[in-house]
Order: structure tokens, then C-alpha cells, then sequence
């Protein structure tokens, strides 16, 4: 109803243009000046004006029909009546055309045809700009597609949801954003979409920058697991990078020193990651997720406690309630091996790494996880009405 609302209104602005009775017009030329004064005439455009004046789809098809004969026949016709005649078409068509394009991207999405879906955002993008809704719903399918495996659809994926997030930033609205009527929880989302296609790209560095706004964000980004699992996968990136450097040492010195203290760290990171995968972890379709995120959170807790896992249980328990773990990177030697600073994202105390000795030689492989089964809940948007008649 409300995309046939506004169709009405788009429509409704050729009323200002038309007169409420047809008058004879003695403006036309005389080469046309027999057919534009003919009585067929006035009650062609009698029998359009009626039918154009009233507000249910099937009067404004049977207005739009009779208003193609008028400008076929009467188009040489140079006065306000042909003129009111010709915007109502332009209004009409475009404003049906955009209910053919929102139909088309929504009967695409919710029959997981993706590409298709893509497609049709990109299309409506293209005469509505400043169409939010469709930048996140178009962003979603491309993700959607991704994570079906069709990788052709990643550079979709992060333009469409870039531009979803520049007109939110720029504070175009909807009325609603996909998602819900909440505009920040699509801002979540979208930033999801980005860490996560970022990651599938091996783009380490941007995915690990999305994925820390979703974390630092409250939204119900915020707490899908996967989240954290994404995160963990970008930290690791920067683990197997560091590593590879610290094993062209063959001696120790400052600088590999300095290496070591950056690796423990950043497997700290990796651990307050999973451990809120883990945390997060609370529906039942989750749980063969959270079993693969627990053992590798074991394993790393246990690499950073001398073989321990006392006071992960602890770890784990209050997770959730912590900022997100922010390190600062060690610059110079330490005395002995130390794990460096911790801040928060938001500038409190972040979750403090481990207090026992950190390890002095780096894991000689990359943490390695099962890829998860769940994925966030596929969302249906709102289906576009369509015009009947």
C-alpha cells in the first residue's frame, strides 16, 4: 500500500498542471487546428481527466491508458491540455517503473537469487540516488551471494554497502532500513558486510577495522558470534605475517624481541575474540560453531599459560560485559618477555591479556578453526506492492 501511495503522489503532481474541464483551445495552429477543436477531442481528454482524479490503481492504468491514445492522436495539439497529459505519463511510468524494479529486487532476494537481486538494487540506484533502503538491501543480497560462494558478487558487496552507510552518514532516511525501522542496527549490519566480504578478499587490515566498529557498536551485530570468528580470522592474518618474520631470526636480538612481545599480543587478541564467539554462542543452531570455537580458544589460552586453561571458565563469563581488547604495540625491547598495553576501544580498561609469563618462542603454525555453519539470519525485505490492472 505504501509503494501505491506513492505512486498516487507521484502521479498526483501532473494534477497541478491540468485543468478541471476541457475548453476549447483556438492556440493550435491551423494546420492542426480542425483536429486539436474537435468535440472527440474534449471528451477524450474528459474521459482521462475523470479517471486520473480518482485514487485506486485501476482508475490510474485505465487514465494512463487513455492518456497514450490522447498524446498519439492529440500530441500536436500545443496547449496545457496535451501538456498536463504528457507529465501525467512521464510521473506515471517512472513511478511504475519503480514498483517493477523494487518487485524485481525483492522476488530476487527472497527466492535467493542474488545476482538478480544485486542487479535490480543497482538499477534503482541508478534513478534514486539517495535510495538508502535499497543500498542496504542490495548490499545483503551481494553478501548473501558471497557467502553462497559466488565471489563474483564481493565488489557489489562492499560498494553497495559503502554507499548504504555514506547516506546514512549523510542522514537520508527510509521508512524503514531493511533490517527494522532502526537505522543504526543497519549500520551494524552494513559494517558486518564489509569486515566479513573484506576478510573472504584477504583485506586483513579493512576487515579488521569493520569488524572492530561492529564489536565497539551496540547493535545486534554486536553480538553474532560470527562477528568474533571474522575478527579472529583478520587477527590471524597479522599472526602468520608476523610469524613468518620472526622465523627469518636465527639469532635473538631487539628486534626480534620486539617481534615476540607483537605476537603475543596479537595472540591475545585472537583469544578475546573467540572467546566472545564463544560467549555469543548461545542459540542451539550455534552450538556446533561454538564447540569449533571453543577448542581452538583453548589451545591458544593454553599456549599463553604454560599449558593451563585455569581462568578461561572466568574469561569467558564476563566476556561480554568488556570492552573489546585493543592493544597498544610494543616499540621497544622488553626487559623481559612482557605482553605490552591494553586499552579499550572507548578508552577503558580493555580485558587484560594473561598475567602468567608470556611464551618466549612464537607458535610455529596458524590457529585454524572450522569454518562456521551459521551465518547470520537471511533477512526477507518488505514486498514492493504491485500495480495492478
Amino acid at each position: 500500500m505504501k509503494m501505491m501511495i506513492r505512486l498516487l503522489s507521484l502521479v498526483a503532481l501532473a494534477a497541478a498542471f491540468a485543468l478541471p474541464a476541457f475548453a476549447q483551445d483556438t492556440s493550435a495552429t491551423p494546420a492542426a487546428q480542425s483536429i486539436c477543436t474537435e468535440d472527440a477531442r474534449a471528451k477524450m481528454y474528459t474521459d482521462y481527466y475523470n479517471l486520473r482524479k480518482q485514487t485506486d490503481a485501476a482508475a490510474q492504468k485505465q487514465a494512463r491508458d487513455i492518456a497514450g491514445q490522447y498524446i498519439q492522436k492529440y500530441g500536436s495539439c500545443d496547449d496545457q491540455y496535451s501538456k498536463a497529459v504528457q507529465k501525467f505519463i512521464d510521473a506515471y511510468d517512472k513511478a511504475a517503473g519503480d514498483i517493477a524494479l523494487q518487485n524485481k529486487l525483492s522476488t530476487a532476494y527472497t527466492q535467493h537469487n542474488y545476482p538478480d537481486a544485486v542487479a535490480a538494487a543497482k538499477d534503482i540506484l541508478t534513478k534514486n540516488p539517495d535510495d538508502v533502503k535499497t543500498a542496504i538491501t542490495g548490499a545483503w543480497a551481494a553478501y548473501q551471494g558471497v557467502v553462497a560462494k559466488n565471489s563474483a558478487l564481493s565488489a557489489d558487496a562492499i560498494n553497495l554497502a559503502q554507499k548504504a552507510l555514506q547516506l546514512l552518514d549523510s542522514g537520508k532516511t527510509a521508512d524503514n532500513y531493511f533490517f527494522s525501522n532502526n537505522k543504526d542496527e543497519a549500520r551494524g549490519w552494513m559494517e558486518y558486510v564489509l569486515g566479513a566480504v573484506n576478510v573472504k578478499t584477504n583485506n586483513a587490515p579493512e576487515a579488521t577495522k569493520h569488524l572492530i566498529a561492529v564489536a565497539q557498536s551496540n547493535t545486534p551485530a554486536k553480538q553474532e558470534p560470527t562477528t568474533y570468528y571474522l575478527l579472529a580470522k583478520a587477527y590471524e592474518d597479522e599472526y602468520q605475517k608476523q610469524l613468518d618474520r620472526y622465523k627469518t631470526f636465527t639469532t635473538e636480538t631487539d628486534e626480534s624481541k620486539v617481534l615476540l612481545a607483537n605476537i603475543n599480543l596479537t595472540i591475545d587478541r585472537i583469544i578475546d575474540a573467540y572467546a566472545r564467539a564463544v560467549a555469543y554462542s548461545t542459540k542451539p543452531e550455534q552450538q556446533k560453531d561454538k564447540t569449533s570455537y571453543m577448542a581452538t580458544l583453548t589451545e591458544l589460552y593454553k599456549s599463553r599459560h604454560d599449558g593451563s586453561d585455569a581462568g578461561l571458565k572466568d574469561m569467558l563469563a564476563s566476556v561480554t560485559t568488556t570492552p573489546l581488547l585493543i592493544t597498544t604495540p610494543v616499540t621497544t625491547p622488553p626487559a623481559t618477555p612482557a605482553t605490552g598495553t591494553t586499552t579499550s576501544g572507548d578508552g577503558a580498561s580493555g580485558t587484560k591479556p594473561p598475567t602468567t609469563t608470556p611464551a618466549t618462542t612464537a607458535p610455529t603454525t596458524t590457529p585454524t578453526t572450522t569454518k562456521p555453519t551459521q551465518q547470520p539470519p537471511v533477512k526477507k525485505p518488505p514486498v514492493a506492492k504491485r500495480h495492478h490492472g
